[in-house]
């Protein structure tokens, strides 16, 4: 079964040897790219509520990064409750990876 999506701005990026990342595509002109990273939970006791396995990072000049990071942040927090409309805090990296895989109609 095909997933489809309007206008996906997730973007899975594989690397070999370590866990892939998924690039998301903003509309700005500057010279940020945003990549959503895998985070595994340093929590080792399974009855502990589990931490969001997944970050945020930001890759530019330090300049643009210190700038752009909390309204950055904000966008992909708000694009990401809209695309899973409930459940935004049980979201994971593996949930994150589904919606980057779904096919983009543009």
């Amino acid at each position: 079964m095909m997933r489809v999506t309007f206008c996906n701005r997730l973007n899975i990026e594989e690397r070999p040897h370590i866990a892939p990342r998924i690039h998301y595509t903003h509309s700005r002109r500057l010279n940020l790219k945003i990549f959503i990273d895998y985070q595994p939970s340093k929590i080792s006791n399974p009855q502990k509520k589990q931490d969001v396995d997944w970050r945020i990072n930001l890759e530019g000049d330090s300049a643009t990064v210190s700038h752009m990071r909390e309204i950055i942040v904000s966008e992909i927090i708000t694009y990401l409750r809209q695309r899973v409309r409930s459940g935004f805090k049980a979201l994971s990296f593996m949930d994150i990876l589904a919606l980057a895989d779904m096919r983009s109609i543009h």
